[in-house]
């Protein structure tokens, strides 16, 4: 399809068919969560056949490797590259259980996405809160104790060039601190399909590479544990 015919079907007919199913998941998650026990989680996977339209409409598909490293359930926290706004929609893809990521705050306030995500029981993250910010990060690692598995992005940041940056510790101290299993992820593909600084996406592939998973209970070294995590994500 020539370019220009592309960007007038996103923005005619794949934007409209986006924002119609970010409203219309907003009611239908809502309503089929009460008949779950756990309704983030229902919430969550209600989600996912809205997400596969989406990616349809836009010609994006999704493969998936390495999904026998994956558990059935939590706690894990998923380690991954980070490279693309559809980075996260390919997890919830690619991820067959529950699982929350993190978000800068700004979300939260918009119509629909942000209370969907909230429902979802993900975390919103004021990103200049100082004393306030050590506290949103306590209540994540109360939240992986409790039972719940996180999505990180070690990055902090998606790439401006597709290529891995550098590792923040955080997560790592919190992997250790909590005695969790680390899954590496690279996400391949998805730069290709809307790199930073793009609001139009291209067609194209996307595919979820996960690596063996990492025990935590044999180091308190967070940074040999982020070692081996970005090794193992450059590996595949």
């Amino acid at each position: 399809m020539p370019r220009i015919f592309h960007i007038l079907y996103s923005l005619f007919i794949g934007l409209p068919i986006l924002l119609g199913l970010i409203v219309v998941h907003f009611f239908v998650g809502t309503l089929g969560m009460w008949f779950y026990k756990d309704r983030a989680a229902a919430q969550q996977a209600i989600a996912v056949p809205f997400i596969r339209v989406i990616f349809l409409a836009n010609g994006i598909r999704i493969n998936i490797e390495g999904s026998s490293h994956v558990p059935k359930s939590g706690p894990v926290i998923f380690v991954a590259n980070h490279t693309s706004q559809f980075d996260i929609p390919t997890m919830m893809m690619a991820v067959p259980i529950h699982f929350s990521f993190i978000s800068k705050e700004e979300l939260a306030r918009v119509p629909f996405l942000g209370w969907s995500m909230k429902l979802q029981k993900h975390f919103f993250i004021f990103r200049a809160a100082g004393k306030r910010l050590a506290q949103q990060y306590q209540l994540i690692e109360e939240a992986v104790k409790s039972g719940r598995s996180l999505f990180v992005f070690p990055e902090g940041t998606r790439s401006r060039d597709g290529q891995l940056g550098v590792f923040k510790s955080r997560f790592f101290k919190m992997a250790i601190s909590t005695e969790t299993t680390i899954i590496p992820v690279r996400i391949s593909g998805a730069y290709e399909v809307l790199p930073k600084g793009k609001t139009i996406p291209n067609t194209g592939t996307i595919t979820v590479h996960f690596a063996a998973p990492i025990t935590t209970r044999m180091t308190d070294d967070p940074d040999l544990l982020m070692e081996q995590a970005k090794a193992a994500i450059l590996a595949l």
